[in-house]
């Protein structure tokens, strides 16, 4: 692992630093990277921030004299079993026969009958939604001509279930309809083990209205997402929630994350255990998605030149300041027992 000393103390104060090998030997602490802010909020907004600069360089920076049309999709997953359903606002009939409100929040994405949930085809489908988004993005290219370009995130449902969100990008040429982009999207399949993969039901394509109002609202609302983790689901002590992310945990123990897999109880160590099953990345863009070809590299290159680029003196006194604030960071904190968030 290179480590670049001055870079790792710019600019941010991690709160779980990890101490790696540096220079001759001697000991350097290192930026955790978590993208999850209720772990690291520093390490949030620069994982959150580069990503949203590459979401927006696909969207306001085309070449001149070239234009382009963008679709939102919104893909979601399946049904496991009925859950209870609680509004953010007002009240709502439940399928569990009761009225929710606000006040039920502890109850938002829970199982009404945990017996009968399927909690193992639901960790089973976060682990292998990836291939089936692989399915979708093929199907798209066939309808248009291999000439989109997207952007996707993945997000966590209050169930605990992953669903898409994807800007896609066409040239203005291209003459199809939001519900053609829908309809192609929800035929998608995969088979994966015996086990045929679909789509949910709530399949949405809209068309981004043209403007730097809307393209940036769209864009914000997938840089939220980014910041969310596994940990936001059943973060709450109330038993309903904690009861059904217990048995989420147990089935992603039990599941197979890859061939040869015996579970984590068994040994492996493999993020999809921690994940309630998820292993694809959270983010993810087409290569030509960026009109300007930025990348994270890039960005922390960016960085790590406007650090040398500052006087010597400030540089080497703010990197004491850092270096002794981060030294009592580590020194508070059993990072041996709280594994960063990847």
């Amino acid at each position: 692992m290179a480590v670049d000393f001055i870079e790792i103390l710019s600019h941010v104060e991690c709160a779980h630093p990890l101490q790696v090998p540096g220079p001759r030997g001697r000991p350097v602490f290192v930026r955790c990277g978590s993208r999850d802010a209720s772990y690291c909020a520093h390490c949030s907004k620069i994982v959150v921030g580069d990503w949203a600069a590459i979401i927006r360089s696909g969207v306001f920076d085309p070449p001149e004299g070239e234009t382009y049309v963008w679709f939102f999709l919104t893909l979601t997953a399946p049904s496991f079993g009925l859950i209870h359903r609680v509004p953010r606002q007002g009240q709502q009939r439940c399928r569990c026969g009761g009225l929710h409100d606000s006040d039920d929040g502890d109850l938002r994405g829970v199982a009404i009958d945990p017996d009968s949930y399927d909690y193992e085809g639901q960790v089973c489908w976060n682990r292998d939604c990836g291939v089936l988004w692989d399915r979708t993005r093929r199907r798209l290219e066939r309808l248009f001509g291999a000439r989109a370009s997207y952007a996707v995130v993945r997000e966590w449902q209050a169930r605990g279930a992953l669903h898409h969100h994807s800007i896609i990008r066409v040239p203005s040429s291209t003459d199809i309809a939001p519900h053609e982009v829908a309809r192609a999207a929800a035929a998608a399949t995969a088979s994966i083990a015996g086990r045929t993969l679909a789509w949910g039901t709530q399949v949405d394509c809209r068309p981004i209205p043209i403007d730097p109002v809307s393209s940036a609202h769209h864009i914000a609302y997938l840089s939220k997402m980014i910041g969310y983790s596994v940990k936001s689901i059943g973060s709450s002590a109330a038993a309903p929630i904690s009861e059904h992310s217990h048995r989420l945990d147990a089935a992603a123990h039990r599941m197979r994350c890859k061939p040869g897999c015996r579970g984590r109880r068994n040994g492996c160590l493999a993020a999809a255990h921690r994940r309630y099953g998820a292993r694809s990345s959270v983010v993810s863009v087409s290569r030509n998605w960026s009109f300007t070809g930025l990348t994270r590299t890039k960005q922390a290159e960016v960085r790590r030149r406007f650090v040398d680029s500052l006087p010597t003196i400030a540089r080497d006194a703010g990197r004491l300041q850092r270096a002794q604030r981060l030294r009592r960071i580590f020194d508070s904190v059993n990072t041996s027992d709280r594994a960063p968030i990847v």
